[in-house]
């Protein structure tokens, strides 16, 4: 892997970036979608997506991680629901995260060929 600087940017960041991160691929944003019509199993879910249901579960595995989604299980079924308390605090988290890391200004270095 290539050098990052992702340490050079606030802490406050990190928290939007995983839910960015989890929510980047088309399943897992139509998985949240979809849940929030209620609770499903990843068999339902898989109906109305082009992957298998293990694929369903794998891409809800990640959105649990994140706490976007919570899950029950009763018996033999998992039941996947949208975390409706948890999304509308990060989305206002976000935000102010977003305008706190807008007082680290990016300040690009001058190449050396043209500094004097």
């Amino acid at each position: 892997m290539g050098y990052s600087k992702a340490h050079k940017y606030p802490d406050s960041l990190f928290g939007i970036c995983t839910i960015a991160k989890a929510i980047s691929h088309p399943a897992r944003a139509k998985i949240l979608f979809d849940l929030q019509s209620g609770k499903m199993r990843a068999t339902e879910l898989a109906i109305d997506h082009p992957i298998s249901t293990q694929s369903v579960s794998r891409h809800c595995q990640v959105l649990l991680n994140t706490e976007l989604i919570s899950a029950e299980v009763i018996g033999k079924n998992t039941f996947y629901s949208y975390n409706s308390t948890l999304i509308p605090g990060l989305v206002k988290n976000a935000i102010s995260e977003i305008a706190d890391a807008q007082s680290y200004p990016f300040i690009p270095p001058t190449p050396k060929n043209l500094s004097h």
